[in-house]
C-alpha cells in the first residue's frame, strides 16, 4: 500500500518536469557565407593635359612671337616686298644680269644705278662700259645673292627690277667704285639718297668713269669736264646737240630731265615719238 504514493508522487513530478521544460527549436542549418567581392581596382588618376591637346580654347591665344621683334628685323635692311634668294648665271652687261630663282630664270635690271652701254647693236659702246662689265662678271659670276624689290617688280622690257645683296648691295657699290652713276627712276627711289651720296664720294676721288671719262653722266646735260680738261661733250651722244645724253646709255624721256630740245633723226634713244626733230617734247 505504500508504493502507491510513491509512484504517485513520481508520476507527477515527471508531469511537472514535462511542462515546464521549453522545446527546443530544430537548428537551421547555417547557410554557407557569401565570398567577399574582391575590390574593383581604383581608376588611374587621368594625367592633367597639356593645353594644346584639350581641344578647342575659348581664349585666343596670339601666336607665337607675337609683340616681339623679328630677328631678321635686328640685322641689316633688305629692302621692300622681301627678297629671294638667287644664283647668277650670266651676266648681260655692268646693269643687268641673268639668274636661277625658284626653279626659274629670270633677267634681273639693277635699281637705282646705270652703266655705260656694251651691248646694244644699235649703239656705240660708252666709255668705260667694258671696265663696268668686266668688274660685274669678276663679282657675280656663279655667285649666290640676294634680290630684293621696290615699288615696280618689272621693266617696260620684262625685266626683273631688283637690288643685289652679296656682303652689301652690289647696285650701291658700282656706284661707289665708279662704274655707275646714280640714276633715280621714280616710283623705285628707296636707296636714292644712298646710291647719290656714293656717286658724290666717286666723282670726288675721281674713281672709274669719273677720272677715264669727260662726263660720268648717263643721264641729262652735265657741266663737268673731266679730271684731264677734256671739254665736256667728248662722250655725250651728238644725235641730241644741245644736251649731253652720254653715249651708250639706256634712257627714256622718264630718265631725262631736259624737255623739247633738238633730235636728229638718227635719235638712237628713240626720244623723238613724232618725228618732228624735237625730244622728250611736254605735253
Amino acid at each position: 500500500m505504500r508504493r502507491l504514493p510513491l509512484v504517485a508522487a513520481l508520476g507527477l513530478l515527471f508531469f511537472v518536469l514535462a511542462g515546464c521544460a521549453t522545446p527546443t527549436t530544430p537548428t537551421t542549418p547555417t547557410t554557407p557565407a557569401t565570398p567577399a567581392t574582391p575590390a574593383t581596382p581604383a581608376t588611374p588618376a587621368t594625367p592633367e593635359l597639356p593645353i594644346a591637346s584639350r581641344g578647342p580654347s575659348l581664349v585666343a591665344t596670339a601666336p607665337s612671337g607675337a609683340g616681339s621683334a623679328s630677328p631678321a628685323s635686328t640685322k641689316q635692311d633688305i629692302g621692300v616686298g622681301g627678297g629671294a634668294q638667287a644664283v647668277v648665271v650670266d651676266v648681260v652687261d655692268g646693269d643687268t644680269i641673268t639668274v636661277r630663282v625658284g626653279g626659274k630664270e629670270r633677267t634681273i635690271r639693277l635699281i637705282g644705278i646705270d652703266t655705260p652701254e656694251t651691248v646694244d647693236p644699235f649703239q656705240e659702246v660708252g666709255c668705260y662700259g667694258p671696265q663696268a662689265s668686266a668688274f660685274v662678271h669678276r663679282e657675280l659670276d656663279g655667285a649666290h645673292v640676294r634680290l630684293t624689290y621696290d615699288i615696280e617688280r618689272l621693266d617696260r622690257y620684262g625685266r626683273t627690277l631688283a637690288y643685289v645683296w652679296t656682303d652689301d648691295m652690289f647696285n650701291e657699290r658700282l656706284v661707289r667704285e665708279g662704274y655707275a652713276t646714280a640714276f633715280p627712276y621714280p616710283p623705285n627711289t628707296r636707296y636714292a639718297a644712298r646710291f647719290a651720296r656714293a656717286q658724290q664720294q666717286a666723282r670726288a676721288q675721281e674713281l672709274g668713269l669719273w677720272k677715264s671719262c669727260a662726263t660720268g653722266s648717263t643721264g641729262a646735260a652735265d657741266d663737268h669736264t673731266g679730271s684731264n680738261g677734256s671739254e665736256r661733250g667728248r662722250d655725250c651722244e651728238p644725235a641730241y646737240p644741245s644736251v649731253c645724253l652720254a653715249r651708250g646709255s639706256d634712257l627714256d624721256c622718264a630718265q631725262v630731265s631736259a624737255t623739247d630740245f633738238k633730235a636728229k633723226p638718227e635719235d638712237p634713244f628713240f626720244l623723238d615719238g613724232n618725228h618732228d626733230g624735237r625730244a622728250c617734247e611736254s605735253s
